[in-house]
């Protein structure tokens, strides 16, 4: 516990231009209020302000309640100053002004609320750490996520448009989207494109973009579709829209690799080897290092769990004891956990399973009469101790022995 008496509180409420602080103490006296410039320079004139108004026999706290990051610059610069810095949820904040008599909201009565949320829940909000590392991490897998949905918004309206011009044009290509097939519909994206040519041409440009594609291809091409099709009006006007999306198509490629090449090379940088966990690959590690930060934060996996809403909650009532799964927590890392849990299950066409122990567990949980749902959250729940043990001890993944309990495989 923490003697309050010696500390004085800062509570910031930070907005994309100018961020607003009040200082106060335990009582709620306020020694300072201020608004500065999003920016180191008024950084720097909070944290003098501060030290300036802070009695000596006290201690400066901040509290920062960080909406969309907009918090993250100051407190980051906080945090590099060895200044003790606290995280507050928007929504603590948002329940303590509620509890006030009068409904009036501005940036100064936001910072006092942080201020007395910081006070209240001094010794449960978490400490912000310098997470650059991470923060970097982040925004790779931001930008890749983002990347990702586009060309699937352009993929379905490629699908949309080409289907009009060859409406057998899966039979084509077994992948309407490899390398040899994007180059074909941007070359003759109508079948009228190909009047004047024959096998030889066709299979000599095939093999351009597929050196083991054999002249066989190309007839089996012209020998599908029909060459004296008519371009019609619309037609007319979709082929310059094919070619541009198979242009983004091949772009947003292109700029996927990149991030991943720069995914790959930012996680040589730590010391951990989440990439040995059965069904994890380094999108993977870099979304579950992004969404977790710095190992530290947590002291046990159990808050791990929580913290990614895997943790069932209590609902209990009177005499009955009962639980439920929860709907709260970084929905983000919990749909990483499931992805992985749901890779470690699967069966290839060969019949070969990714974990056996993870298999073996999920099994023996649907046996004990727990639904495929239950036991895949059993599962997260068991990745969850697997997870923080390999980031804690910064060890590899241990295969288990055969007939080995899973929940005791965790990383030594």
């Amino acid at each position: 516990m923490h003697d309050f008496k010696k500390f004085v509180f800062v509570g910031i409420d930070p907005h994309k231009d100018q961020h607003v602080a009040i200082m106060v103490d335990h009582w709620g006296e306020v020694f300072l209020e201020l608004s500065f410039p999003n920016q180191p320079k008024g950084f720097q004139d909070l944290l003098d302000q501060v030290e300036t108004h802070t009695p000596k026999d006290r201690v400066a706290v901040f509290g920062i309640e960080d909406t969309g990051g907009l918090g993250r610059p100051c407190s980051q610069w906080l945090t590099l100053r060895n200044k003790l810095v606290k995280g507050v949820n928007p929504v603590m904040t948002s329940d303590r002004r509620k509890r006030w008599p009068h409904r009036a909201k501005t940036d100064k009565l936001d910072a006092a609320a942080v201020a007395k949320v910081l006070i209240e829940n001094f010794n449960t909000l978490p400490q912000v750490t310098e997470d650059q590392y991470y923060h970097g991490l982040r925004e790779l897998i931001n930008r890749r996520t983002q990347l990702v949905k586009t060309r699937t918004r352009y993929k379905n309206e490629f699908h949309r448009l080409i289907h009009g011009h060859y409406p057998d044009y899966k039979q084509i290509f077994c992948d309407p989207f490899g390398s040899t097939a994007l180059a074909f519909w941007h070359k003759y994206p109508h079948p009228s494109s190909l009047q004047e040519v024959g096998v030889k041409r066709l299979g000599s440009f095939l093999q351009k973009h597929a050196r083991n594609m054999s002249t066989k291809k190309a007839t089996e091409i012209l020998s599908s579709i029909d060459k004296t099709q008519s371009v019609s009006l619309e037609a007319r006007i979709n082929i310059p829209i094919i070619r541009q999306l198979i242009e983004s198509i091949q772009q947003i490629d292109r700029h996927i690799k990149e991030i991943e090449t720069l995914i790959a090379e930012t996680l040589e940088q730590c010391n951990l080897h989440l990439d040995t966990l059965p069904g994890v690959a380094d999108v993977t590690v870099a979304s579950l290092l992004a969404r977790i930060g710095p190992i530290k934060k947590f002291s046990s996996a159990d808050k791990l769990a929580r913290h990614a809403g895997i943790a069932p909650e209590d609902d209990s009532s009177g005499n009955k004891k009962r639980h439920r799964r929860s709907k709260s927590g970084d929905r983000q890392l919990n749909a990483v956990i499931h992805q992985i849990a749901l890779n470690q299950i699967s069966i290839s066409k060969n019949g070969t399973i990714k974990c056996p122990a993870a298999y073996e567990y999920y099994q023996r949980k649907i046996s004990e009469g727990k639904t495929k749902l239950s036991a895949l959250a059993c599962l997260k729940r068991r990745l969850c101790d697997i997870i923080f043990a390999m980031m804690r001890n910064e060890t590899r993944y241990k295969h288990p022995q055969p007939n080995i309990n899973f929940k005791h495989s965790v990383a030594q």
